[in-house]
């Protein structure tokens, strides 16, 4: 019964492979930009990754983090598919995403907008 089900609603497009195959936390999802399918916040903005970061612990705080507000989370999030809640040293918490600490670019001003990728050769678009 399960089977059929998952068919028809693939069959008439209810439901796409990316749509139960991408879990993220609410407020992430898949966006599209100039340089192909990103992740983006719930208004569409571009979310980054930081070079300088370690594995599932942020390096951007203070004047970093004011340009580069970190994707914030709470403490009782738990891991959801690829992304994991973890605690910032400024009392915070923060997505990561495969270990990446996430972010958004204070400059991006548009949905689509990808200004930071790239910038001080360290910033990244994050990429699904």
């Amino acid at each position: 019964m399960f089977i059929r089900a998952l068919a028809l609603c693939l069959a008439v497009g209810l439901m796409t492979p990316a749509a139960w195959a991408f879990e993220a936390p609410d407020g992430i999802e898949i966006g599209r930009t100039e340089k192909g399918e990103t992740l983006v916040d719930d208004d569409g903005m571009t979310l980054y990754e930081f070079d300088r970061d370690e594995p599932f612990e942020s390096r951007c705080y203070d004047r970093c983090a004011a340009n580069w507000p970190p994707v914030k989370a709470r403490r009782k999030d738990v891991r959801i598919g690829r992304f994991l809640s973890v605690a910032r040293k400024d009392g915070g918490y923060q997505w990561t995403y495969g270990g990446k600490p996430l972010y958004r670019w204070s400059k991006d001003q548009e949905k689509g907008d990808i200004t930071g990728d790239g910038l001080a050769d360290v910033w990244r678009i994050a990429k699904p």
